[in-house]
């Protein structure tokens, strides 16, 4: 079914980007902004009342958090109008790192200058105090980063997408499940106990890492259980290629120990060890100095 031309007097729908089990995405023109936004729609009869409330405090959230992290798309406004509540976000063109990756492995420095830009928007995100909907909000966890929500703009500028889990991770005090994420980006301790975390964020840049350089995830591939066997036992695959220099594999090794505190503590201390490797400043000394525990 084709949408409607108009929606909300002010927005001209031009097509579809997407949608999910909340709403559709629209790429649409935002006549009183007078650029192009993506327009996201959510039924309300559809939806209880406190599912609602959650989109419209995760838009705050989004919006507040894309003031101050240039790898967050901005949220320019939000309503209610007739039977939706509307969201109109910045579209965001480019290739999604998914897309990008079934070309091949990157070059060590290209994958470097991603990662490098993920840490700083997790620096942002885990730091982020605020108060949202009457709660106070103490660090935010994203809970499902992989490539299909990772979009590279022009010359590699990053864009995180998808704040479902992230919006419930930070607006719940008591927020679990079994199992949610995509399970090669999903550390042992989280399929253990079905809680986010930070260090769950970092892990998920760990293989992100992985699969850049190497073209293929670190997980033999099976059946759901057999893979979450492998991550729950660190049975992780160890294929890095030979041009892969000593000093990004002690990265990565370190990012995907099985145990939280075996790996690196922050997003503050990746990232200061990805600028270290990227200037050279990462010596086979200090690599030496630091135990793999493996």
């Amino acid at each position: 079914m084709m949408p409607e031309p108009r929606f909300a007097s002010r927005f001209e729908i031009l097509h579809r980007l997407g949608g999910g089990a909340s709403g559709e995405v629209h790429l649409a023109r935002d006549h009183e902004l007078g650029r192009e936004v993506a327009l996201k729609r959510i039924p309300l009869r559809q939806h209880a009342d406190s599912m609602l409330d959650e989109e419209r405090n995760g838009a705050i959230l989004q919006q507040m958090l894309g003031k101050i992290s240039p790898q967050v798309p901005q949220v320019f406004a939000f309503d209610d109008e007739g039977e939706f509540f509307w969201i109109a976000m910045e579209h965001v063109p480019g290739i999604d790192l998914e897309v990008a990756l079934g070309y091949g492995p990157f070059p060590e420095s290209r994958a470097i200058g991603i990662a490098i830009q993920l840490c700083d928007f997790l620096l942002k995100l885990h730091d982020f105090t605020a108060e949202v909907g009457g709660r106070k909000v103490l660090g935010v966890v994203h809970g499902d980063l992989k490539p299909l929500n990772i979009r590279l703009e022009d010359g590699d500028a990053v864009k995180v997408l998808d704040f479902g889990i992230a919006r419930q991770l930070s607006l719940s005090r008591n927020f679990t499940r079994s199992f949610f994420g995509t399970l090669p980006y999903t550390p042992p301790e989280q399929l253990q106990t079905g809680k986010a975390s930070k260090a769950s964020d970092l892990w998920a840049v760990g293989v992100i890492l992985y699969q850049m350089v190497s073209g293929r995830l670190p997980v033999q591939e099976g059946s759901l259980e057999e893979v979450k066997h492998q991550i729950l036992e660190g049975n992780l695959l160890q294929l890095l290629p030979d041009a892969c220099s000593n000093g990004l594999r002690w990265i990565i090794n370190t990012s995907l120990q099985k145990l939280p505190e075996w790996r690196h503590p922050s997003a503050s201390v990746l990232k200061e060890h990805l600028v270290k490797l990227r200037d050279g400043r990462l010596t086979a000394t200090r690599e030496e100095r630091l135990s793999h525990h493996r």
